[in-house]
């Protein structure tokens, strides 16, 4: 029995159920606070220097902020979040989705050692996003309400511009998005390493085969010295010998330059 199973067998009891929707509705209810309250979010955002002061419902509340203060925000995140819910839910269960969450928070807090990078979340719910497209990577939404498109193409942007982040960041945001992506990376990483292995496996047999089968084509010059035929080499001169023997040109130089 795997150590997940055991602690989902021991714990299960109490997750809460579509932990993600109750979250999203956090969000609506901080949008409206937001919007009757610009600096409000500040008060809510991961800040490590703060956290240390005594300020620890820090270490949670960023979870609750929502991901913009637009109205587009309003109309096409939630809806966005509630499917994400639905996907992880069924893929995972209740408890797996808290413990993934969790670890969002316990590896974001282990961040903010090393890191003093303020945050609003948005590498934790990244990963929330890559870990739907891993299951469903062919689901379509409508962005902007418009433009169909699948979510594993969006999960690729979102990838590509966390690594242009990573890359082109300061030495505290790498640390931020790396502790920030950990759930993601200790979840999916060795699948991934898996599938790029067994990748590597199926092209190497892939090239043997070719090979072999390139070698049982049909010839019609064969040296009978060296065995190479025009297949081999396309470049080999063959001609028959006194004997009746063909014989490349390579083989013919050696043999007359033979003592």
């Amino acid at each position: 029995m795997s150590l997940l199973v055991s602690l989902e067998q021991k714990f299960g009891r109490f997750a809460i159920p579509n932990l993600v929707r109750v979250l999203t509705l956090f969000h609506v209810l901080n949008w409206f606070l937001i919007r009757w309250s610009p600096g409000f979010p500040e008060k809510l955002m991961f800040v490590p220097a703060l956290i240390r002061q005594g300020e620890w419902w820090r270490l949670v509340s960023y979870l609750a902020l929502p991901g913009g203060s637009s109205i587009l925000w309003l109309l096409l995140g939630v809806p966005f979040l509630w499917m994400i819910n639905d996907g992880l839910e069924q893929a995972w269960g209740s408890f797996r989705l808290n413990l993934f969450i969790l670890g969002g928070v316990v590896c974001t807090a282990l961040g903010g050692l090393v890191s003093p990078e303020p945050s609003t979340g948005w590498a934790l719910w990244a990963g929330l996003l890559m870990a739907f497209a891993v299951y469903f990577p062919d689901q379509e939404i409508l962005l902007f309400l418009i433009l169909p498109v699948r979510i594993k193409w969006l999960a690729m942007l979102t990838a590509a511009g966390i690594g242009f982040q990573f890359l082109g960041g300061t030495g505290a945001l790498r640390w931020h998005i790396l502790f920030s992506l950990l759930p993601f990376l200790v979840t999916f990483g060795p699948g991934f390493a898996r599938l790029m292995k067994h990748r590597g496996e199926v092209k190497e047999r892939r090239q043997r085969f070719e090979a072999a089968s390139r070698r049982e084509e049909a010839w019609f010059h064969k040296c009978t010295i060296c065995g190479k035929t025009e297949i081999d080499d396309p470049a080999l001169d063959f001609r028959t010998t006194a004997e009746g023997d063909e014989a490349c040109d390579k083989c013919r130089a050696k043999k007359k330059d033979a003592p």
